[in-house]
């Protein structure tokens, strides 16, 4: 694919207020093989799109792309979290980026994502399955300075401040990271 079809298809994915063209303009993406996550994720954050939408654009993007799964969790996720407020886009949210630690355990960036969705006002369902992810996952993650900062950070929300001060040592020790 030449430089200026795949401008037309990003132009399109960034402009197009039209469901069906949105649809047509992916399969030409991946039938003439554009391999470039990124004209992927303009996609993704065309608001014309719902969230039925987006998941089935994401699903058939890793079947074709596994290399992008990553990636594409990642931004999906942060997608749905914007709308975090409504419990359909929040549980989505959720999904997408405990798919992206899945397929990058070392990667701490779902592992952060995932508690900023964590509501410190209400206790709500999503918050139990956040922690337990977690605390699951942290101990593989490569960098954790980053993560422990975090989780720092959630239990100051919390009140927590043997927690806060558990974790922002730990931060300290990984500052190499």
């Amino acid at each position: 694919m030449n430089q200026q079809e795949k401008e037309k298809i990003e132009n399109i994915f960034r402009n197009s207020s039209d469901a069906d063209e949105l649809f047509d303009t992916f399969e030409i993406a991946l039938k003439e093989n554009l391999e470039d996550i990124e004209s992927y994720k303009i996609l993704f954050a065309n608001p014309t799109l719902g969230l039925n939408e987006i998941k089935m654009f994401s699903q058939a993007l890793c079947e074709k792309y596994p290399g992008f799964c990553f990636g594409v969790f990642t931004w999906v996720g942060n997608i749905f979290a914007n709308k975090k407020y409504d419990s359909e886009w929040r549980k989505s949210a959720v999904d997408f980026l405990i798919k992206a630690a899945d397929y990058e355990p070392a990667e701490p960036e779902p592992l952060i994502k995932l508690l900023e969705l964590y509501d410190h006002e209400i206790d709500i369902p999503d918050n139990k399955l956040i922690l337990k992810e977690v605390k699951e996952r942290m101990n593989k993650v490569g960098k954790k300075k980053e993560l422990y900062k975090s989780i720092a950070e959630f239990y100051k929300k919390e009140g927590n401040e043997t927690l806060e001060k558990k974790y922002r040592s730990l931060a300290e020790k990984h500052s190499a990271d």
